[in-house]
């Protein structure tokens, strides 16, 4: 199994030093660094050092903006048009590194945030759900989920919502029903709270 944790970064990612997921054996685990305009110059080399590290049991590969240049020239076609939808400064800059990711046969690919990191045991709480295919789908009368209202600590509160959750349904019931999945799928995207703390406005 191929798995990628892809990160863009405007600091360096010292977290990469003591970052020692826990995937077993058979996985080939390896991390895409995707630069941006304010990402430290210190970084290549940084990087150097821990492919050198042997207690990195994983490969890093940094791609400056000059390489993403060159890659996009050589196989993507017109860079102002590609520009448009993998701008500097902006999140969207890692859709170059799914790609990359894609490119080198990963099986899943892992985003991560270089200020944001996994809580422990998340790798295997990631495994069972990619092998695990008794699953089920929600639905709810409004047609949109708020995911707060499924967590399990103190912050749960029906009056919390995650980034992106139309204003116009602010405060109105919505009740949710889950519908069990009697056949196998293969699952596309998975997102986690990594800290347990959601993005919310």
């Amino acid at each position: 199994m191929n798995i990628s944790l892809v990160t863009t970064t405007i600091n360096l990612p010292i977290f990469l030093k003591s970052f020692k997921p826990e995937f077993p054996s058979d996985c080939n685990v390896n991390v895409i660094i995707v630069g941006d305009n304010g990402t430290p110059e210190t970084i290549e080399c940084f990087c150097e050092e821990l492919n050198k590290d042997s207690k990195t049991f994983y490969k890093v590969d940094y791609w400056s903006p000059e390489l993403q240049d060159v890659y996009i020239r050589n196989y993507l076609g017109d860079i102002d048009k590609i520009r448009k939808v993998i701008p500097e400064k902006d999140i969207r800059r890692r859709n170059f590194g799914f790609l990359i990711a894609l490119e080198e046969g990963a099986d899943y690919i892992v985003s991560l945030d270089d200020d944001n990191y996994p809580t422990a045991g998340w790798e295997q709480y990631l495994l069972d759900f990619v092998t695990n295919h008794d699953k089920c789908t929600t639905d709810s009368t409004l047609g949109i989920i708020n995911p707060t209202e499924f967590l399990d600590n103190n912050i749960r509160n029906p009056y919390i919502y995650s980034r992106g959750y139309p204003l116009r349904l602010w405060y109105k019931s919505n009740v949710y029903e889950d519908i069990p999945i009697k056949k196998k799928i293969n699952p596309v995207m998975h997102q986690m709270l990594w800290s347990n703390k959601p993005d919310v406005d």
